[in-house]
């Protein structure tokens, strides 16, 4: 959550680096601790817009250490904007197995994008983003991945809009059980069945009466 790094603003989590496509030198991905930046905590990432030209595009890249996939992975992210409306940024989730090149950014390949509007119902409201690892990375593999700000610049004047991110997490997906069935309904009793698709074994079970809000009380199975 980016709450350690130091120093401030030029600190780095071990192993992270920025890179950028060599258009729109004067910003880069750096930290943040004013307010309201961060989900948790006290900062977090933030690239900034900048006058680039007309015509031009920026491609500022923030890239994780190097990261072994877990089984059935997704990266998990808070995101944010700072302007109001529609100002053309893209934003851009990639990844390399180049393991022996981090900064080679022709290597970093698409795994998913947003648009203004697609990333942030509101645009100055926290969001977490959750992108799916397992088409592009099995288990075990190690890659590196990029958050990349892109933006074209369309008139005479600075144009896009920032990207605040916190909370990067990669982890296991939890998948959600399918095909909830009650069999053999007795009295009092009934046997619960249901499908699952990942790898759980164990399970935390929770009866509550139909329309009634679940407590957090359950029984481990």
């Amino acid at each position: 959550n980016f709450d350690e790094i130091t120093p401030y603003p030029n600190g780095l989590p071990t192993g992270w680096i920025i890179a950028n496509n060599g258009v729109g030198l004067n910003q880069s991905w750096r930290l943040t601790n004013q307010a309201p930046p961060y989900v948790n905590g006290i900062q977090a990432m933030l690239v900034n817009l900048e006058e680039i030209g007309q015509g031009n595009t920026s491609q500022d890249f923030l890239i994780t250490n190097l990261v072994t996939v877990p089984e059935d992975g997704q990266l998990r992210f808070q995101t944010h904007q700072t302007v109001p409306g529609n100002q053309g940024t893209i934003y851009e989730v990639r990844y390399s197995t180049n393991i022996a090149n981090q900064s080679d950014i022709s290597q970093y390949q698409l795994l998913e994008s947003w648009t203004e509007p697609e990333m942030n119902a509101v645009y100055d409201a926290w969001e977490e983003k959750v992108v799916d690892l397992t088409p592009t990375a099995t288990a075990g593999q190690q890659i590196y991945i990029a958050f990349v700000r892109v933006h074209t610049q369309t008139t005479v004047g600075v144009g896009g809009d920032r990207w605040v991110l916190d909370d990067v997490n990669v982890t296991s997906q939890c998948f959600n059980p399918q095909n909830l069935e009650a069999e053999d309904i007795a009295s009092t009793s009934a046997t619960l069945v249901w499908e699952h698709e990942g790898s759980a074994i164990n399970y935390q079970i929770e009866l509550v009466e139909a329309n009634v809000s679940q407590t957090g009380s359950f029984t481990d199975e």
